[in-house]
């Protein structure tokens, strides 16, 4: 199975500015981008909760075809050192340099939050808003209002959107992940 996603990867078109990075720096973005998207398909939960199985399923490789069913195309693109990534309809991910200095669940959340874009996009967040979300693995949507960024500048409506399905996604790492790091569930629960 995880040699079909990684056939399916190879397949899809993988862009670039060629004016801003080197032949060698392609190269070696584009084989972190196949290692992140290879982990991604490797990931297993046990008892992820109700949402996590809405967003994307239970079974082994189910974050990945998430993925591959929203995206076909990944760019990259040197420049906003403080991004990570951004979606560009109607289904690439524009990877920027942050990318690269990011950790793995900040990585692999990024790659699902891009994807989660397909369908909805962020709003201003209300002011004034409350956030206070318990996390765990029986996240409940119920327990938000809005759902803002990391840098509190803007919000999901509510938990479908790209922060909301992140936060799912990054909950289940730090909670329910069966073959994940005690590192990369420590860094899950630090982006929470």
């Amino acid at each position: 199975y995880l040699l079909t996603l990684i056939n399916l990867f190879s397949s899809i078109v993988l862009g670039s500015q060629a004016n801003f990075f080197s032949n060698e720096s392609i190269v070696k973005y584009e084989k972190v981008l196949r290692d992140d998207v290879a982990r991604l398909a490797q990931l297993e939960f046990q008892n992820p909760s109700v949402l996590f199985k809405q967003f994307f399923g239970q079974e082994k490789g189910d974050v990945a075809r998430y993925l591959f069913k929203h995206i076909d195309r990944f760019t990259f693109y040197n420049g906003y050192d403080d991004k990570v990534a951004a979606f560009q309809p109607p289904s690439t991910i524009i990877i920027f340099s942050g990318y690269f200095e990011s950790n793995l669940s900040m990585r692999l959340s990024a790659l699902v939050h891009e994807a989660a874009h397909y369908h909805s996009d962020h709003i201003k967040c209300p002011s004034p808003y409350i956030f206070r979300m318990t996390p765990g693995p029986n996240t409940k949507s119920d327990l938000i209002q809005a759902l803002p960024s990391l840098d509190g500048k803007d919000c999901d409506k509510d938990l479908y959107g790209a922060y909301g399905i992140q936060y799912v996604f990054l909950a289940a790492m730090a909670y329910n992940c069966s073959n994940c790091s005690d590192s990369e569930k420590k860094n899950s629960k630090d982006l929470m």
